[in-house]
């Protein structure tokens, strides 16, 4: 058997392919030529016209479904062994670059992990010979590569297969289907399941030894099923059940977010998939509610997991007491914020910091850390002054600490002010955002903020007090003025009125 397209191919048996099989049918029988590469051209598809089932062939061809079969794979049996070297027959032959090309490709393709994709196969020959296989020849060169496609028998329905294929050898058809009906399972379980747990249950469920490496082949092959951190899930998208998804999207956060949050993620989810409408937040909300799953994390509108909250009925403050107990020393705030939020995990940060400062049961101590009061360190600060501040007094200290400058660190302004009046930081800080002549600004490229004073306004407290009370007295004025059908002449007549 020679041909000068195939001598020409010099062992690229991917554009050798299709002149191959021809020849090697025509050769095997001149007579039977016709039948026999039809039937390959419709079962394949390989003349661009529609797969036939063995069913429709039978009945083209006057001949069993059982007889269509036995042609397809004896025509696939015969080029197997021309390629492999097996076949026996004088005058039956092939370039032996080709046969080189066939063995080395299926070395690379068993080196591969089962269950290998369309996409990684044809990438593998287009390394071995620098072209991909046509694309309507693909199926029959796999099927001569001793590889099938990776699925369930057709007695076991799974709709959502995705296409990967199977060296024949990997695992017999019994274990696919064990595997197949046990993942049916988990599809059930919005949770998941653990790769050691599935391989114990599946290894339950037959005699037959299956491979972790062809499990995870066989869930590859399910679009609604995915391996996230070891755990065998459905994916979130395909979860039908919109509490369920909300269950998923704080499972995958791991802390408490506001209910518009949580909607927006479900619905990036929901969206283009069929019979899935978008879910308003107040439903979501409503979902969440009537589900034994959720808790309301004490902050209005945000929702976390019952599974969280470890400590039952404990407050913040008895969180963090505990927290400090458990250390049996001072903590820095960021560590408090930890321990806290390992007990009680809905904490938010600016909670646990308001109540350290705020609380009887906790005192400062040197170096900004957070102790219990009940402890007596003998290094332990006084409690600063949360008081409103003195207008005059403020604004002589911020003059005092300013010593001339145009520009100083918020952090550093605010600890001094802080030490020299005797307040807290936060007070010291909400006085400074009201000071007129002042201005706070991020830093370019850095951390922190910066104070800027400004040369042409003097420092002044901003009063907000009048404003307020005027805009109240305008829309009193206005709205007697519209009853008594009058109506005023410019907004300076209304001010001088309203004065």
């Amino acid at each position: 058997m020679t041909d000068v397209y195939l001598t020409a191919a010099e062992g690229n048996l991917a554009k050798a392919f299709p002149s191959l099989v021809e020849r090697c049918l025509r050769e095997k029988s001149p007579r039977t030529f016709d039948r026999d590469y039809r039937v390959l051209c419709r079962r394949y598809g390989l003349d661009g016209g529609p797969i036939s089932t063995l069913q429709e062939m039978g009945a083209c061809y006057d001949i069993t479904r059982e007889r269509v079969r036995q042609i397809q794979a004896t025509s696939i049996q015969r080029i197997r062994q021309l390629l492999d070297g097996s076949l026996k027959r004088p005058g039956w032959d092939i370039d032996q670059s080709l046969r080189e090309g066939w063995r080395e490709l299926m070395r690379d393709l068993r080196a591969e992990e089962p269950g290998i994709t369309r996409s990684r196969f044809q990438a593998i020959v287009r390394a071995r010979f620098g072209n991909g296989v046509p694309g309507r020849w693909f199926e029959l060169f796999a099927e001569i590569m001793d590889f099938r496609p990776l699925g369930p028998s057709n007695s076991l329905n799974v709709p959502d297969l995705e296409e990967r294929w199977l060296h024949r050898d990997a695992a017999p058809k019994k274990a696919i289907n064990q595997v197949y009906g046990v993942l049916e399972e988990v599809s059930d379980e919005v949770g998941g399941l653990s790769m050691p747990a599935l391989m114990a249950r599946i290894q339950s469920e037959g005699s037959d030894q299956v491979d972790e490496a062809l499990v995870r082949a066989i869930i590859g092959t399910r679009a609604r099923l995915e391996i996230r951190n070891d755990l065998a899930r459905v994916r979130t998208e395909w979860l039908s059940n919109c509490s369920d998804q909300a269950w998923r999207v704080l499972q995958s956060a791991g802390r408490p977010m506001h209910r518009d949050e949580i909607a927006r993620e479900v619905n990036r989810y929901r969206a283009g998939k069929r019979g899935m409408a978008p879910s308003s937040a107040p439903n979501v909300s409503s979902r969440m509610g009537g589900d034994a799953r959720f808790v309301c994390s004490g902050k209005s509108g945000f929702w976390g997991l019952a599974e969280w909250n470890r400590g039952g009925d404990m407050t913040i403050v008895e969180a963090m007491q505990k927290a400090l107990h458990g250390a049996g020393r001072a903590l820095k705030m960021d560590e408090l914020v930890s321990r806290t939020q390992k007990l009680r995990p809905d904490a938010a940060r600016n909670s646990i910091v308001t109540y350290s400062g705020q609380e009887s049961e906790f005192v400062r101590v040197q170096g900004g850390a957070v102790a219990l009061a009940v402890w007596n360190l003998p290094d332990q600060l006084p409690a600063r002054d949360c008081s409103r501040l003195q207008t005059g007094d403020f604004l002589a200290a911020v003059d005092l600490v300013r010593d001339g400058r145009t520009e100083v660190p918020l952090a550093e302004l605010v600890k001094q002010l802080a030490d020299l009046l005797d307040k807290a930081e936060v007070t010291v800080r909400q006085s400074l955002h009201k000071v007129d002549g002042v201005e706070i600004l991020a830093v370019p490229g850095g951390r922190g903020k910066l104070v800027r004073f400004s040369e042409a306004v003097p420092l002044k407290l901003v009063r907000h007090r009048k404003t307020l009370k005027r805009e109240v007295m305008q829309r009193a004025i206005r709205k007697c003025m519209r009853e008594a059908g009058g109506e005023f002449a410019n907004k300076t007549d209304l001010y001088e009125k309203g004065e």
